[in-house]
């Protein structure tokens, strides 16, 4: 996950519960990556519930079920197998009267968006039934986890995860004791309000791709500790947040201001495709690169291109086979991750045998190297794309000044109106 993701933040973790049953009602933008990266940040183990097509085969049944994965049938796909749910939820029930944790996807299907959908009630039937179970002494808590990706199908962006305040079952059972439906209804209403406080929305999905690239203008002007892959600094959520609810209230309320931005920032955008330049290099947190500081940059991280040349087929094997056979881009991220967890797998267990049978203990020194070697090796290259692009701005700015100006000038009148 440190070497997948740039950035990894954990917000208000201390809501994530050490103890006792919990639900963890998580947004669902980006399949099964999802849980594998909820799991690698909890502190607990989890249980999963995943579509009950999955599980038809004898051997897939047995292989999921050994990493805590269990079937839910979801009436709009399965009308036949609806039945089969009592024994998940039973499954369920069991787990969260032995203290367990369980990951449930409120939204039902996964949609690759910056958006929360309506909810589903099988997470209130789950928790309630489990309260029922036990004579309301369970004291089971409700998580609400909002999981906000800057680029939800590709490899190297930052994702953002928020604990929502636990929401504890007791205060609704008068109410689900007097009326079941009613209860299900608000239990959702209260869970669906977190996941909206908690994540980066974009309302009209017409305008994902304006509102994504002024996110990424007002990401870019962060100072970013780049010390940490883990992180628990809630500025850029801050500052994502605001930059989304203003503009969604300019589309709603002003179009034609809001249709003038679009037009500035798409300007902007291609003037920086066509000069192969990033919005980095022009942001607030771009520091100015001299011909001293590029000599040292390739002096300290010469031997990083050993990972580059070493790492960079297999990735683009794996990448080729995404492109390939996955057709929706809600799987995309998935897949790449575990392909390269097989391939790289494969290939270091490969250096691994090979270099300590030629060469013994120092063969082990040698795998060593070369495994902190790849994983600096994406940050590596990201500094090595800043620069290029850094360069590149200094021979606009020589050989054409003004266009650097008018890129300047755009980008400000840009930020000017993000209100960050």
């Amino acid at each position: 996950m440190r070497i997948f993701f740039r950035k990894i933040y954990l917000i208000n973790q201390s809501n994530a519960q050490d103890s006792g049953p919990v639900i963890y009602a998580c947004t669902h933008p980006n399949s099964f990556l999802d849980d594998t990266l909820m799991a690698t940040m909890s502190n607990r183990p989890l249980n999963f519930l995943a579509r009950g097509d999955v599980f038809k085969k004898s051997w897939s049944r047995v292989i999921l079920s050994a990493f805590n994965i269990h079937p839910i049938y979801r009436a709009s796909e399965f009308k036949n197998d609806l039945n089969k749910n009592d024994e998940s939820f039973a499954i369920s029930r069991t787990i969260l009267s032995n203290n367990g944790v369980i990951i449930i996807h409120p939204e039902g299907l996964c949609v690759n968006e910056k958006r929360v959908r309506p909810l589903r009630k099988g997470i209130g039937r789950i928790a309630f039934g489990a309260e029922e179970e036990n004579n309301w002494n369970l004291n089971l808590k409700i998580v609400p986890v909002a999981l906000n990706y800057t680029n939800a199908p590709k490899a190297g962006e930052d994702v953002i995860i928020v604990f929502g305040s636990p929401i504890s079952m007791e205060i609704y059972r008068e109410l689900y004791q007097a009326n079941k439906p009613k209860a299900l209804i608000e239990l959702n209403h209260e869970i669906r309000a977190s996941l909206l406080k908690n994540s980066i929305i974009i309302q009209d999905p017409i305008n994902d791709d304006v509102i994504n690239d002024c996110l990424q203008i007002g990401r870019n002007d962060i100072k970013q500790n780049k010390a940490s892959t883990i992180s628990t600094d809630r500025s850029q959520l801050d500052i994502e947040q605001n930059i989304a609810n203003r503009l969604n209230r300019m589309a709603e309320d002003d179009a034609p201001s809001f249709k003038d931005l679009t037009l500035q920032v798409e300007t902007y955008f291609h003037k920086l495709k066509t000069h192969e330049m990033l919005d980095l290099s022009l942001s607030k947190s771009s520091t100015n690169r001299s011909v001293l500081d590029f000599g040292l940059f390739c002096f300290k991280n010469t031997f990083l291109l050993i990972g580059y040349y070493l790492n960079i087929l297999p990735y683009l094997w794996a990448k080729k086979i995404v492109n390939k056979k996955v057709k929706l881009i809600e799987f995309s991220a998935s897949v790449l991750f575990t392909l390269c967890l097989l391939i790289f797998g494969i290939l270091y267990g490969i250096i691994l045998i090979i270099s300590t049978i030629f060469l013994g203990w120092w063969g082990l020194l040698l795998f060593i190297a070369l495994i902190i070697i790849a994983y600096r090796t994406p940050k590596y290259l990201r500094n090595w794309n800043h620069f290029k692009s850094s360069w590149r701005m200094f021979a606009l700015k020589r050989d054409q000044p003004n266009e650097l100006k008018n890129l300047e000038t755009l980008r400000n009148k840009i930020s000017a109106q993000l209100g960050k």
